[in-house]
């Protein structure tokens, strides 16, 4: 196995396993992350939220007057939402239902196996949301610790039989390397005791 194949299980394994934990608190918390981008008369709201087994990203265009107004009664500070770029952070909040509702005006909208999507037309622009179910994002983080736990049994169930355990090839004939891809054949394990010497 090569060393770039082994960085890569074991990056994709922590993802899986930090998509695994947010799947799961997503269904009693719900995690948010916000950043804020300001023009002159607009305030873009970009916004990933882990929900109810769902990642939502959004993108909202507001008049920068209605922004500040509800952004005051929401408790953000003035500088916060007067600088150009505004990273909020990450909001810890209770649990939502995960449900939105579709607007009028829609450029475009999916449904399809737990992902959904649109995108309206505003009047400062196009807002778009996505909604991709944490399954996905976790499955697809879990096929390369997959294929290296598949090659590890298959090498284990190789050696037993006696076959290499790179090609499969029957090594009773040449117990030292095997005649078909030429891998050394490793030793035999010695059998333990249970007695230290």
């Amino acid at each position: 196995m090569g060393r770039l194949f082994r960085i890569a299980v074991v990056c994709s394994s922590a993802l899986c396993l930090v998509v695994l934990f947010l799947w799961v608190r997503s269904y009693w918390r719900m995690d948010k992350f916000v950043w804020l981008g300001s023009g002159d008369k607009n305030t873009v709201w970009n916004n990933v939220c882990a929900a109810c087994g769902e990642v939502q990203v959004e993108r909202r265009c507001l008049v920068n007057d209605i922004f500040r107004d509800w952004g005051i009664k929401t408790g953000f500070s003035s500088t916060q939402l007067t600088t150009k770029t505004t990273l909020i952070g990450w909001v810890d909040e209770p649990r939502s239902d995960g449900t939105f509702v579709r607007p009028n005006g829609l450029i475009w909208s999916f449904r399809f196996a737990g992902f959904d999507g649109f995108a309206e037309r505003g009047t400062n622009g196009a807002d778009w949301m996505a909604v991709v179910p944490l399954w996905f994002p976790a499955a697809l983080t879990a096929i390369l610790p997959g294929c290296l736990l598949y090659r590890l049994r298959r090498a284990r169930r190789r050696a037993a039989k006696g076959l290499c355990q790179r090609c499969g090839y029957d090594l009773r004939s040449s117990p030292e390397r095997c005649p078909e891809c030429g891998s050394p054949v490793p030793a035999p394990a010695e059998p333990s005791t249970g007695i230290a010497p």
